[in-house]
């Protein structure tokens, strides 16, 4: 993993230097996965935020046209990020988002995924709820 954050910090600098939005965001996306495959949580949560500033302000500018499946890969990664520290409602709110951004954009091939981890995160509520009330 270090060589390739190494290069994947390399491309962030590159795409920065450049302005090149869908280049940030998908180095930042993948740099947000490897530190939480890692274990590093908030340094991954940390590079997934400002991933999906970056593509929040790509999208509000219009220019060039904006690739929504970014946004929706960079939701995925933040909601399997929050299910892992916990945050089981803001998991549930991620997946939310990026179903109904598949939808708005007619992504279907995504939708079965996400409808999965938006399950198993209603399942891990339901599961905290009942052992609350037990």
């Amino acid at each position: 993993p270090n060589k390739q954050m190494e290069l994947l910090e390399w491309k962030l600098a590159f795409a920065q230097g450049k302005q090149d939005w869908g280049e940030e965001s998908d180095a930042r996306t993948e740099l947000g996965t490897i530190f939480r495959g890692l274990g590093r949580l908030s340094q991954g949560q940390e590079h997934l935020e400002k991933a999906l500033e970056v593509l929040k302000y790509w999208k509000k500018a219009g220019s060039p046209p904006y690739d929504c499946e970014r946004e929706v890969r960079c939701l995925y990664q933040m909601g399997l990020l929050a299910g892992e520290t916990g945050t089981t409602r803001k998991a549930i709110q991620y997946f939310k988002q990026a179903v109904t951004l598949c939808e708005d954009e007619k992504m279907r091939s995504l939708l079965p995924l996400l409808h999965i981890e938006l399950g198993q995160c209603y399942l891990a509520a339901s599961q905290l709820l009942s052992a609350a009330t037990q």
